[in-house]
C-alpha cells in the first residue's frame, strides 16, 4: 500500500503561529501512520521547517497575504512581492509534482489555492484560529472538505468540523534543570524575555518589525534599573530571524542580559525559569500556559490569543495594556522584592488544568478523512 501524501501549507501569515501548528500536525502524522510530507510555505519560513526534519518549498509572500491577518492597516513593504496570479501558478505547478493526496492550509487565506488543490485532486483540510473570520468562506461555502479549530473556542465537533483545543510543544520536564544551569548563571533569578515570532520576519514589514523593537525596548528599559539592584538574569529569544535592535545592542556587554535566536525546545526551557515577559502570540501564550510558569503578556496590537485563552483569567498569568512600561515595572518589582507575592504566583500558575496538547486531535482527523477519500 502506497504512503499518504500529505501537503502542510502554513503560506499566509504573521509571526511563527501557523508554521508551528503545521509542523507539530505533521510530527503527529508521522507517527501515526505511512505518510510522505512536504511542506509549502512562504520563503520567510523553510529554515524553521527544515529544522523540524521536513523537506519545505518556498513561495514568495505578498501584500495581499499580510493585510490579509493585520487589517486594513497600510503596511510598507520591502521591494520584492509577487502578484498573487504568480504565486498561485508556482503554487500549482507544486501541486502537479507532489499530487498530495491531502493539502492542509493555516491559515486558508486563499480560496483560490484550496480550489486549485481541489482541481488536482486533494482533500482539503482547513484550519482556522477562531470560529469567525473565515469560518463563513471555508466552512458553509464548502471550501474545505475539513476545518480543524485549534483553541478552546467552543464548536461543535462532525465529520467536517473538529475542535481539537491549542496545539502546542508541551514542555519536558526532565531537560529543564539543564537548559537552566546552560543559559543562567547559578543562584539568579532566572527571567525569560519572548519576543515571539510577531516582528521578528524580515521580509514582512516595517510595520511589524516596529512592533518586535517596541516590546524589546520597553521590556528592556524596565529591567535595567532593576539588575544591580536584584540578582536576576535576563535571557532574551528573539525568535529565528531578527538580532536584538540596535539601540539595545550595548546592554548584550552587560553581565544582567544575555540573547537567544531560536531555541525549539524553548518550552522545555520556559518550565525551569522565574518569570516569564512574553508577547502574546499563539505558540507563546499556550506554551507559557504549559509551561505552569509565572508570566506578564504584552500584546502586539494583533495578538488575539491571549483573548482566545481567556488568559487574564489564567492563573499566574497578566496580560497588560499593550507596551505598559509602568505596569511592568510595578509587577516586577513586586514580583522580586516581596517573597510572598512571588511564592504566590508560583503557586496559582500550578493549578492551571493540565491541557492535551490538540495536534493529536488534529492528526486523528486528517487520517479519518484521507481513510474516506478515494485513493489514487
Amino acid at each position: 500500500m502506497s504512503s499518504l501524501r500529505v501537503m502542510m501549507c502554513p503560506i499566509n501569515g504573521i509571526g511563527l503561529g501557523h508554521v508551528q501548528r503545521c509542523v507539530l500536525i505533521a510530527e503527529e502524522l508521522r507517527k501515526q501512520a505511512s505518510v510522505e510530507i512536504t511542506f509549502v510555505s512562504n520563503t520567510l519560513y523553510p529554515q524553521v521547517i527544515t529544522m523540524a526534519g521536513f523537506g519545505c518549498v518556498g513561495l514568495p509572500q505578498t501584500w495581499k497575504d499580510l493585510t490579509a491577518n493585520v487589517g486594513a492597516k497600510a503596511l510598507p513593504l520591502q521591494e520584492g512581492v509577487v502578484a498573487e496570479e504568480m504565486r498561485d501558478e508556482l503554487f500549482g505547478s507544486v501541486l502537479n509534482i507532489i499530487r498530495p493526496d491531502i493539502t492542509v492550509f493555516d491559515p486558508p487565506v486563499s480560496v483560490a489555492m484550496m480550489g486549485l488543490a481541489r482541481e488536482k485532486g486533494a482533500r482539503v483540510v482547513a484550519i482556522l484560529r477562531q470560529n469567525k473570520g473565515y469560518f463563513d468562506a471555508v466552512a458553509r461555502r464548502g471550501a474545505a472538505d475539513l476545518v480543524i479549530l485549534p483553541s478552546d473556542a467552543p464548536g461543535d465537533s462532525g465529520d467536517s468540523l473538529v475542535s481539537t483545543g491549542p496545539v502546542f510543544r508541551a514542555p519536558v520536564l526532565s531537560r529543564g534543570a539543564e537548559l537552566r544551569q546552560q543559559y543562567f548563571p547559578a543562584f539568579s533569578t532566572a527571567v525569560l524575555v519572548c519576543q515571539g515570532g510577531g516582528g521578528v520576519t524580515p521580509a514582512t514589514c516595517n510595520y511589524v518589525r516596529r512592533q518586535g523593537h517596541t516590546f524589546l525596548d520597553v521590556v528592556l528599559t524596565t529591567l535595567r534599573p532593576l539588575a544591580p539592584r536584584f540578582p536576576i538574569h535576563v535571557l532574551v529569544s528573539t525568535g529565528p530571524f531578527c538580532p536584538l535592535p540596535r539601540p539595545l545592542l550595548p546592554c548584550l556587554h552587560e553581565p544582567w542580559l544575555s540573547q537567544l535566536s531560536y531555541l525549539p525546545s524553548l518550552p522545555d526551557l520556559m518550565a525551569a525559569v522565574d518569570l516569564v515577559i512574553s508577547t502574546a502570540g499563539y505558540n507563546s501564550a499556550n506554551e507559557i500556559y504549559a509551561a505552569q510558569v509565572p508570566a506578564v503578556l504584552l500584546p502586539i496590537d494583533f495578538d488575539v490569543e491571549s483573548q482566545a485563552l481567556n488568559v487574564p483569567c489564567a492563573p499566574g498569568m497578566r496580560v497588560l495594556d499593550g507596551f505598559n512600561g509602568q505596569q511592568l515595572a510595578a509587577y516586577v518589582m513586586e514580583f522580586l522584592q516581596n517573597s510572598s507575592v512571588r511564592q504566590k504566583e508560583v503557586e496559582d500558575a500550578k493549578t492551571r488544568h493540565a491541557r492535551a496538547p490538540g495536534q493529536v486531535a488534529a492528526a486523528d482527523a486528517v487520517l479519518r478523512l484521507a481513510h474516506t477519500s478515494d485513493r489514487r
